[in-house]
């Protein structure tokens, strides 16, 4: 069967026979040779044979494909729904500012272990838990009509040195999530960073009971802080044990 559908594509002001590079993308622009007539972009010529064919195309398998070459022929090399329905590519002119997006950056990351507790043997998490406790939780407060953070995760490691008590020092290194991104202004440029912050407490908090870890590193615009669960229970400890000791007297 032939795979190509004669087309002539002519200016409209000195008749003569349109071309094009071979390889012309959607966004290439398409003007006659001899008298410089402008007829857009190579996907609106396309388009416009497309509609002009339409009748003889519906005759043949919707799953061939069409490409406008600059031999006057259709190509069955593209879609004919990808050519006819997907819209064309950006042009460097349809980039705008998009109103009331510009405003102060304020970016985020929270840093949390992907190891267990503090044994160097203690189960290694994959990042993907991570992503799921993260998506768990921007999803409950979406349902809830509450803002929720979104962002990026990378797996990393984390090195680091500490003097011993003999005099020698010690290193190691861990395996950690980092979720990182911006409390985008278009979206959340009307809480303050005292909400923002919340957020962040509330989603690492989280993270850290899915992933086993005592203590979350976070930072947000020019802070940093640290959260840490190891001393709270250290002090739930102590006390429980004061009432056991109170109550045995």
């Amino acid at each position: 069967m032939d795979k190509h559908i004669p087309v002539t594509l002519t200016c409209t002001k000195c008749g003569t026979k349109l071309q094009w590079p071979d390889d012309a993308w959607d966004s290439t622009e398409v003007k006659c040779q001899k008298c410089g007539t402008h007829f857009g972009t190579y996907r609106d010529l396309r388009s416009a044979a497309l509609d002009a064919l339409m009748p003889r195309l519906t005759k043949q398998k919707r799953s061939k494909t069409v490409k406008v070459v600059s031999t006057g022929t259709i190509d069955h090399s593209r879609p004919i729904a990808a050519a006819i329905g997907r819209p064309a590519e950006p042009r460097p002119v349809d980039y705008v500012v998009v109103p009331g997006s510009q405003g102060l950056r304020r970016d985020f990351r929270i840093s949390v272990g992907l190891r267990e507790g503090w044994d160097t043997e203690g189960r290694v998490f994959d990042v993907s838990e991570a992503v799921r406790t993260a998506r768990a939780w921007m999803k409950r407060r979406v349902e809830a009509g509450r803002p929720a953070l979104s962002g990026m995760f990378t797996r990393a490691e984390v090195t680091y040195a500490w003097p011993r008590d003999d005099g020698t020092v010690g290193s190691d290194r861990e395996p950690v999530a980092l979720f990182t991104g911006e409390a985008v202004h278009a979206y959340l440029g009307h809480l303050p960073d005292a909400t923002i912050e919340q957020m962040l407490n509330e989603l690492a908090t989280e993270l850290g009971v899915a992933l086993g870890q005592e203590r979350i590193y976070l930072a947000f615009a020019d802070r940093t802080w640290i959260l840490d669960a190891g001393a709270r229970r250290k002090e739930l400890s102590t006390r429980s044990h004061a009432r056991a000791r109170a109550a045995a007297r």
